[in-house]
């Protein structure tokens, strides 16, 4: 039996509603890429469909842990949709999936996820590939050890947008997209994040020479 293999998917069908139609559909074409057996993919079918909707948060919960650490990539991509509904499509994408069989770091995932959306010229562009790519970094300094610390190339402007929007977000008077700062591609700056030392100890972003 491969229970992780099992877990996992049920993992990823918990939060992908397109899985589970899917998997139900056909599951041999559905998991023809997973370790699975017979009798496991007849487990994952056995319930009545709808159980794997019974807790319609759960995506809501996840997203929330995601927003708090990348907040002003959530908050652009929220403005240019016009919507949160964006944000969930992540639980749809390749993205998520690939995250969750290779047992993956989903902040992580998220945050490159977010990227390639603006790279692909979704939902703000330049401004959500560049702080994403900034939040990201954050993401993956916090993790470190207390003196860690990454640089990042970004376009010019970027660390004038996240201060504006992070300074934003609390107060609730979020301005458009239109009033934000703009980024410009060239030149570049380059941006420091490090966690300072002590408990509980925030992170440093402030820009660096090249």
């Amino acid at each position: 039996m491969s229970a992780r293999a099992l877990q996992r998917v049920a993992i990823r069908m918990h939060h992908d509603p397109y899985l589970v139609a899917a998997v139900y559909d056909d599951p041999d074409a559905a998991l023809a890429d997973e370790e699975l057996t017979a009798d496991e993919r007849a487990m994952l079918i056995a319930p009545d469909q709808r159980a794997w909707g019974t807790d319609p948060a759960r995506v809501d919960r996840v997203l929330e842990a995601l927003r708090r650490e990348l907040p002003v990539s959530c908050a652009i991509v929220e403005l240019a949709s016009g919507s949160r509904r964006a944000l969930l499509r992540f639980f749809s994408d390749e993205a998520f999936h690939d995250c969750v069989s290779n047992r993956g770091v989903l902040v992580f995932a998220f945050a490159d996820w977010l990227q390639d959306q603006g790279r692909e010229g979704r939902w703000g562009r330049i401004r959500l590939t560049a702080v994403a790519t900034l939040e990201g970094a954050c993401a993956r300094v916090r993790r470190g050890l207390p003196g860690d610390g990454l640089t990042v190339e970004l376009p010019d402007g970027t660390i004038e947008l996240f201060a504006a929007l992070s300074a934003a977000l609390p107060t609730g008077r979020v301005p458009g997209l239109n009033r934000l700062p703009r980024l410009r591609s060239e030149p570049s700056e380059y941006l420091r994040v490090e966690r300072k030392e002590g408990p509980g100890a925030e992170l440093s972003v402030y820009a660096v020479e090249p």
